[in-house]
């Protein structure tokens, strides 16, 4: 990877001061989504086909942006005593016209719902005796669910119970939700087994309901360096959430990314896993907040500003802690956002990193808590889904570098039209996005333990042409490994991409065991970011400064034109 690439024009104090970080209520379409809530379950088909049921709104967003920011909505509502998911979309000026369907998937049970298992386990004469002695450890397995279709095609959801001994040894059953009946013996799920892997479980806070979103100030002295407003993971846009969601990111006051989250996760299990029981792969969620350590102040629920750095199962070695949300804290000249997600027995560390230089690095990790099965090879893929807006939408390029090149004898050429690329280290293959006209960019850098896709693995980089309706592939959680796979070839339908709105996806493939990397994924870089003031400032040194002559043009080291 060439060294030009990696330092970006960037500014500094010559002295740097402390980031201060301000979190503040960040409240939109509160009341907006409450009208919409009511005329969603007003609609004909939930009336007809869900009426007395317990339904519940379980996810909501706004999709648009631009001068119609806030019109257009999604919603996701589910039946709670079959699992059922119906998914909405509609307008908020014209919510006559929303329109309902049957989703083919069924969300995963939370906290409550798997409590209720347990409780029903509880009154078994076999099973509630060693339950309630503490003999017995449950836990969420992987698959949380052994649903199956009754004689008349309707789904007789099955909540999935993990049993661990004091010894080690480990058993899943099902309780069906329809009349709490127990399945000592579901199908689909791991066998019974001696395998004992993961970190062991802690006392952990329960899940609470808070606030949605906070909007985020990191100031160096007087100088605003990022403002954006973060979304909580529970409340994270997406079929299955997107973890830590950043939204309308500014860099030194110019806009970097419109949003940018975690939408696809899935795992591939190899053949021994398949052997004890697991299916061949899942697709996984995002929204889960798992607990973890974190200590500091909460300027808003959920969001909580520490003075040291938060521990993760990955740097505690246990699965548990005080605090579910998003944690941030200033690591020198860095603001890092971190949460831990949960997904059955798997916990996922996602993280932001956002430096005073203007370099944005997501990372994904990936560990597990107390389980028969994870310690069996297996790889995780995460695709994150970047919404590139430099400076404003549908005003952007992308450019892929290959040295030695690829074609003719230039290094740098365009992405012209939506296309899928592999990464390529021996051609030290990275990709920039820039405005086309100023001349401000950010590039995209893989990380070295970032993987390249298999099949199922699906690929490493999409550019894609912007659209509303491509927030995701609509998949949900499922088993089958043709669905499980990232739908994301599909979208790439030959759209011009040039001098447009971009949106790139970005996949990492992690194998375990396998993959030493406690995190992993890209580097954002930014280039020709020229603030209009700074005080005090001075220019990285191994960076040359801009022509004096022509500020608007780009500094020495651009890329060179195709």
């Amino acid at each position: 990877m060439p060294d030009v690439a990696r330092s970006a024009l960037s500014y500094v104090r010559s002295v740097p001061e402390p980031l201060r970080i301000e979190v503040v209520p960040e409240v939109v379409y509160q009341e907006e989504m409450a009208r919409a809530t009511k005329a969603l379950f007003a609609h004909d088909v939930v009336q007809v086909d869900f009426a007395g049921r317990d339904l519940w709104l379980v996810a909501h967003d706004v999709v648009d942006k631009g001068d119609e920011a806030g019109q257009r909505f999604t919603a996701t509502i589910q039946d709670m005593d079959t699992g059922r998911v119906l998914l909405a979309d509609g307008r908020f000026d014209e919510l006559d016209y929303s329109t309902l369907n049957h989703a083919h998937w069924q969300r995963a049970p939370l906290d409550d719902e798997f409590g209720w298992a347990v409780d029903s386990l509880k009154e078994d004469p076999e099973l509630g005796p060693p339950l309630l002695a503490g003999e017995l450890q449950p836990y969420r397995p992987m698959p949380p669910l052994a649903s199956f279709f009754d004689p008349d095609g309707n789904v007789d959801r099955i909540v999935a119970v993990g049993l661990r001994t004091a010894a080690g040894e480990h058993r899943v059953v099902g309780v069906r939700t329809a009349d709490g009946e127990i399945i000592r013996a579901p199908r689909g799920v791991p066998l019974p087994s001696t395998d004992d892997v993961g970190a062991p479980i802690e006392a952990s806070v329960t899940a609470v309901a808070g606030p949605r979103q906070a909007r985020v100030r990191v100031w160096q002295g007087e100088v605003l360096l990022w403002q954006f407003v973060v979304v909580r993971p529970a409340a994270s846009s997406g079929t299955n959430g997107s973890g830590i969601e950043l939204r309308t990111v500014d860099y030194l006051g110019a806009r970097v990314l419109q949003r940018a989250h975690l939408p696809i996760v899935n795992v591939e299990y190899g053949q021994e896993a398949v052997d004890a029981g697991s299916p061949p792969a899942e697709r996984h969620w995002a929204h889960e907040e798992a607990a973890f350590t974190a200590e500091g102040e909460d300027p808003v629920a959920g969001f909580r500003v520490c003075a040291s750095r938060p521990g993760t199962i990955l740097e505690t070695g246990v699965d548990g802690g005080p605090f579910r949300g998003v944690a941030l804290w200033a690591d020198g000249e860095d603001l890092v956002l971190v949460t831990q997600l949960e997904a059955g027995p798997f916990r996922y560390v996602n993280e932001w990193r956002l430096a005073a230089s203007g370099t944005i690095q997501p990372r994904f990790g990936c560990s597990a808590s107390l389980n028969s099965t994870t310690g069996k090879p297996h790889v995780h893929h995460a695709y994150w889904r970047l919404d590139f807006d430099i400076l404003a939408p549908g005003s952007n390029v992308l450019r892929e570098f290959n040295e030695p090149p690829i074609r003719g004898e230039t290094r740098w050429h365009f992405m012209r039209f939506e296309v899928k690329r592999p990464r390529h280290a021996a051609h030290g293959r990275h990709w920039l996005v820039r405005h086309d006209r100023d001349g401000r960019e950010y590039s995209i850098l893989p990380g070295p333990d970032d993987g390249t896709a298999n099949d199922f693995g699906a690929g490493d980089l999409w550019v894609l042409r912007y659209s509303p309706d491509e927030m995701d592939d609509g998949q949900g959680f499922t088993t089958d490994p043709a669905l499980a796979r990232a739908g994301l070839d599909r979208f790439v339908s030959g759209e011009p991409v040039h001098s447009a709105d971009l949106v790139v996806w970005y996949g990492v493939h992690v194998s375990h065991p396998g993959t030493d990397a406690e995190r992993v994924g890209p580097d954002l870089v930014p280039g020709h970011w020229h603030p209009k003031a700074l005080p005090e400032t001075k220019l990285l040194e191994d960076t040359p400064p801009p022509a004096p002559a022509a500020a608007a043009e780009p500094p020495p080291g651009a890329p060179a034109a195709e």
